[in-house]
């Protein structure tokens, strides 16, 4: 028993690591529980950032600690956060110098002083408006992420992805009108703790709906939960299996170094072998690493033409007749074996499991007789979306198709 567990600690994990999904969802978890746990531990507060002084005026100390402590875990999260462009690794560095800024330098919380709780007593700021400039620069930050994600999911074809769309936009507004009217309520007071427009405990209302949107849309754009997110696009979480997977890339390269196994189009490799059969690059040189990636570029440009092909081929169907809506069917059939074919000489098991998906159902709609139904055509566009962004990362770092 204690070999066996001795064994599975000490199995090599190889490239695993936390990737941005991971953090999304870290993150989104972080900031939807800040809120309630500080109002748990100190319900008498008008802010989350009053939450600061509970303990130093002799209450209990979690509502302190927790707002601390998860203001720097969302910190240190969001340094190793790069997204897919520049300006968002940029935008994630400022966000969480912000929010560091937010947890060492706190605010007066004025509101306190003149409330009937009296939960924390009046403080001198350390430093004259760094609370308020840094949380609205990160709530700022927050909101444009919200549309980040919003265009990216707008731009997918799926219905899903639509209405992940909707949740991102309905999220970057909470964030945008909750700052707005925090803003607003605190140029229309006329004292602390008098305010013309809004009950006392608005400042926390405005902090927790800003978090909460802020959670909400990351954990959705972690693609962790099964929530508006396709079985392709689904993330999880948890370890790999190095050994297992180790032993599936044995048993392909042992398949796919047949002869037969090599699809017509692709490029081969010279190499006698039984009376002059050739086989891929895959099995004739698995060491020169040039090679390799030589033929995979030349596999990307020609499986970016199969995917163009396979997406404006079904972007036609609509409004063509029996016979023309078959024909179109199987030139994109073709197309996808191809693909298919290809993807599996080169070993790209992921990829061509995908392709293989895709082939299955025009096969099966080339073969049917009732047509093609519009959820039919939404599922295969989603499935194209996931086997370009494979084909793209193929050629180096792109923007890929994720929230």
């Amino acid at each position: 028993m204690l070999t066996s567990i001795a064994a599975w600690l000490n199995v090599p994990t190889g490239a695993f690591q936390i990737d941005q999904r991971t953090i999304k969802f870290l993150v989104g978890a972080i900031a939807t529980t800040l809120g309630l746990f500080t109002y748990l531990n100190a319900p008498s507060i008008t802010s989350i950032s009053a939450s600061f002084y509970v303990y130093k005026n002799g209450g209990e100390p979690w509502s302190t600690t927790i707002f601390i402590g998860f203001l720097f875990a969302i910190t240190a999260l969001m340094l190793g956060y790069n997204g897919e462009r520049r300006i968002e690794a940029i935008l994630c560095r400022v966000a969480a110098v912000a929010a560091a800024c937010v947890a060492l330098f706190p605010c007066k919380c004025e509101d306190e002083c003149t409330g009937l709780a009296r939960a924390v007593e009046c403080h001198k700021e350390i430093a004259p408006g760094v609370h308020g400039a840094a949380a609205l620069v990160m709530f700022l930050i927050l909101a444009w992420f919200c549309y980040n994600f919003f265009w990216r999911a707008w731009h997918k074809r799926h219905a899903l992805a639509k209405a992940r769309a909707a949740v991102y936009a309905a999220c970057g507004l909470s964030i945008t009108v909750s700052m707005c009217i925090l803003a607003l309520d605190h140029l229309l007071g006329r004292a602390p703790g008098n305010h013309l427009l809004f009950p006392r405990n608005l400042t926390f209302i405005g902090e927790t709906t800003g978090l909460l949107a802020f959670g909400i849309s990351w954990l959705l754009a972690s693609h962790v939960f099964p929530l508006l997110i396709l079985p392709q696009e689904r993330h999880k979480l948890g370890m790999p299996n190095p050994g297992g997977d180790r032993e599936r890339r044995r048993t392909r390269t042992a398949a796919m170094c047949r002869p037969d196994a090599v699809p017509r189009g692709l490029a081969r490799v010279p190499t006698p072998r039984h009376g002059g059969a050739t086989i891929p690059d895959t099995c004739a040189s698995d060491d020169d690493a040039a090679f390799r990636a030589r033929l995979l570029t030349t596999f990307q440009a020609e499986a970016s033409q199969h995917v163009k092909e396979l997406l404006a081929t079904l972007t036609a169907l609509a409004g063509t007749s029996a016979e023309e809506h078959s024909a179109m069917l199987g030139i994109a059939y073709r197309a996808a074996h191809s693909l298919t074919g290809a993807a599996r000489c080169v070993e790209l098991a992921d990829l061509a499991q995908g392709c293989a998906k895709v082939e299955f159902v025009l096969r099966q709609l080339t073969q049917s007789e009732r047509g093609t139904t519009s959820a039919q055509l939404q599922q295969l566009f989603a499935d194209i979306d996931a086997l370009s962004a494979m084909v793209q990362v193929l050629s180096g770092p792109k923007e890929s198709h994720d929230d």
